[in-house]
């Protein structure tokens, strides 16, 4: 019999300024408290994703499209056999809801690549005192 414990998940999210790292994180946290037994590493950081029985995958969206690290493991995701079962989230539209309120431009492909059991688009978040230090 499987227990939650025997699914391995893997939670990852492409991120420039940390803030879809944090709901990654979250996202593990929450898996990982309910039983799962939860990776969570940054997309250029997964070397194999075989042996992942599921995948929460999310990017940051800039100009309406995700992280170069986040789509290339969508990629590897989507040709693992067998395939997990993934889940997509996005985020960086800023206002609630967030505005655009339409999906990033590569998301429909990226959710039909992996048969995507569904996407969500979490409001992004600016770090004022961040962005003082970058300037």
């Amino acid at each position: 019999m499987t227990t939650l414990s025997d699914i391995q998940v893997l939670v990852s999210a492409g991120s420039k300024h940390g803030a879809s790292a944090e709901i990654a994180d979250s996202i593990g946290e929450t898996l990982a408290g309910r039983g799962f037994d939860v990776t969570v590493a940054k997309p250029e950081e997964v070397t194999d994703v075989a042996g992942y029985q599921a995948v929460v995958l999310g990017s940051a969206v800039y100009a309406g499209h995700w992280t170069d690290p986040a789509k290339d493991l969508a990629q590897r995701v989507a040709a693992a056999d067998p395939k997990p079962a993934v889940w997509l989230f996005s985020s960086g539209p800023l206002g609630d809801p967030p505005k655009p309120e339409e999906d990033p431009v590569d998301v429909s492909e990226i959710v039909e690549a992996n048969s995507a059991r569904g996407h969500r688009v979490f409001s992004g978040k600016i770090d004022s005192a961040s962005a003082r230090r970058r300037s």
